[in-house]
């Protein structure tokens, strides 16, 4: 059986708001009263619920990430640097695959906002030529991001990409530096 946040106070009789913020370390709480609470939480075995925190903060400290062909290595390095900094932050991160395919792109992207996730990266289907649910999200208040620049659209949606000229000046100048004088 899952102990609750109620259970943890009625066992500790303490309020089910001072037991919530002691699990929260809020420096209102006594050291004493935290430690004891987070001692008595432990040996009940209570774990938080993500979905009452969620509900009493409107945060799911979740982000969606859809890309369009997860066995592409590229992607493989945008997840990674995208779970790393998250991590840093205190977020999660859930990475979906689009297989460019629009119909399911529409479906993650429904899953994600029915999550509540608080923001997306999204590695749009290029074949898409009126991006409904971009305009929901961007409707809705939902953040995202794109990782593509979209042709004619670039004023109205945030994207980051790879600077492919600069880093074809760099990696030639490279090159040079180590004395190659035949290149590509």
């Amino acid at each position: 059986m899952k102990i609750t946040l109620e259970q943890v106070a009625k066992k500790s009789n303490l309020s089910t708001g001072t037991v919530s913020m002691a699990l929260r370390n809020d420096p209102r709480i006594k050291e004493s009263t935290r430690k004891y609470v987070l001692e008595l939480a432990q040996k009940l075995n209570y774990v938080p619920s993500a979905l009452g925190r969620s509900l009493a903060t409107q945060r799911t400290q979740i982000l969606g990430l859809t890309i369009t062909d997860i066995t592409n290595p590229f992607f493989t390095e945008v997840f990674k640097g995208v779970e790393d900094t998250a991590v840093k932050n205190g977020y999660s991160v859930i990475l979906s695959n689009t297989e460019y395919d629009l119909k399911r792109e529409t479906e993650i992207l429904r899953i994600f906002l029915e999550g509540r996730v608080d923001g997306l990266i999204i590695d749009p289907v290029e074949n898409n030529t009126d991006f409904v649910m971009l305009k929901q999200l961007k409707r809705m208040g939902i953040p995202f991001v794109l990782l593509r620049k979209l042709k004619g659209l670039e004023k109205e949606y945030d994207y980051v990409m790879a600077d492919d000229k600069k880093g074809a000046i760099i990696l030639t100048q490279h090159l040079i530096n180590m004395g190659h004088r035949r290149i590509g």
